[in-house]
């Protein structure tokens, strides 16, 4: 009965109200509502006390109709009792007329009666299966118009017991999503270890065959023999076979070039310096040619030439380039733009010292250059700081000029 009464509950918290009558005999109300849940459509008759105290009877839709016709038969019989023309069955005690009718595996009894408050009516409900019985009494007054609300309800509601339950509520939805889920993570609680881990691994849940098993582990002891050269190699971007000679030291003059190159600067936003790129490139070819002549052997006499030669037209073509900066810098001037002095050299002592202004991102400065056949240097001076240099240089000049010169300095 305890079970019972859970799973009533249970449908309780799941029904939905489709219509409702109320009839009001006496002191009593008695309730017709029209519920669906997830089994279907039913109707449900309660009946409220006085005192609070409730009863009820349920039957499906599909048993209204029958129901409707046994009361129909009551109410007839009652006015006629009333009229006097009936009489009731007096072997029953007093008991009136009875009706009966068997629907969905429930009986329904149907008792005309009377007692010492006067005639009712007494609706009871059996469920074989389980023993249960409701009832609910009703003084006989109110049958009619307990009739007439039943067959609103009927004409309203209609007799199908499914309804709109062809379609799936929201709460049968719901209940059948959880009800997946649920056989989903049983399903998953029933896979073994070994089946978790070969699935987190990426490796097929089926049994392998001997030749897929040899392949796999094949890969597995193949990777297990890369070095960590090779792991550092494939992370450089680096070739994992092994490197000729010539290789590495293409692959090294690259880097080193690479590092060498100065950043590019737009002539659009520096346009005292459009050159400055190709003039850095040739200084740096410059330098080491005079390098590769400085270590070279005297004895090699033609290799030097050649070098002595190259670095000569390198030194050409650098100051051609920064004329030629310069030269536009002095266009550009009558626009706007500061314009630069023009560059100067001089010879003396077997060198070529040549005083070049330029512009860049940073600002004006003035490139010292001394050049050698055999070598070639720079110092870069930022326009702020000539003023210091020019003193210094007086500085140094004075100085000289007030020591005495030596006997053979002044013949010379």
């Amino acid at each position: 009965r305890q079970q019972q009464q859970q799973q009533q509950r249970g449908a309780d918290s799941d029904e939905q109200e489709i219509a409702s009558r109320t009839v009001q005999v006496q002191s009593k109300r008695f309730y017709l509502d029209v519920k669906q849940n997830r089994r279907g459509r039913f109707l449900k008759i309660a009946e409220v006390g006085s005192n609070g105290q409730k009863s009820r009877i349920l039957m499906s839709m599909s048993s209204t109709t029958e129901f409707r016709d046994k009361l129909s038969e009551l109410v007839k019989f009652y006015k006629q009792l009333e009229a006097g023309g009936a009489t009731g069955d007096h072997g029953n005690g007093p008991r009136f007329k009875s009706e009966s009718m068997v629907k969905d595996n429930r009986r329904y009894y149907l008792d005309l009666k009377e007692n010492q408050r006067g005639k009712f009516l007494r609706v009871a409900q059996q469920v074989p299966q389980t023993g249960m019985r409701s009832q609910i009494a009703m003084p006989a007054e109110g049958m009619s118009e307990l009739k007439e609300k039943l067959t609103e309800l009927i004409e309203e509601c209609g007799t199908d017991d499914l309804g709109d339950n062809r379609r799936k509520t929201a709460t049968q939805k719901s209940r059948q999503q959880k009800e997946d889920r649920n056989t989903e993570k049983a399903s998953s609680r029933r896979k073994t270890a070994t089946q978790r881990k070969q699935a987190a691994e990426g490796r097929p849940q089926h049994r392998e065959s001997k030749q897929q098993k040899e392949d796999r582990n094949t890969e597995k002891a193949s990777n297990r023999r890369k070095t960590a050269t090779h792991r550092k190699q494939a992370a450089e971007g680096r070739p994992q076979h092994r490197e000729s000679k010539q290789q590495k030291e293409d692959r090294n003059t690259e880097q080193a070039s690479s590092r060498r190159r100065p950043q590019h600067i737009e002539s659009k936003q520096y346009p005292m310096a459009q050159n400055m790129l190709r003039v850095a490139e040739l200084e740096e070819q410059l330098r080491i040619n005079e390098q590769s002549l400085y270590v070279m052997d005297r004895s090699e006499t033609a290799k030097r030439q050649q070098l002595v030669a190259e670095i000569r037209r390198l030194d050409v073509a650098i100051t051609r380039l920064k004329r030629e900066d310069n030269a536009r810098a002095r266009v550009q001037g009558r626009d706007g733009v500061e314009q630069l002095p023009g560059p100067k050299s001089f010879r003396a002592m077997g060198k070529i010292f040549y005083f070049d202004v330029g512009a860049n991102r940073r600002g004006t400065f003035l490139r010292v250059s001394e050049v050698h056949a055999s070598y070639r240097t720079a110092v870069t001076v930022p326009d702020k700081c000539w003023a210091n240099m020019r003193d210094i240089l007086n500085e140094l000049i004075e100085n000289d000029s007030k020591q005495p010169a030596a006997p053979e300095a002044a013949k010379n």
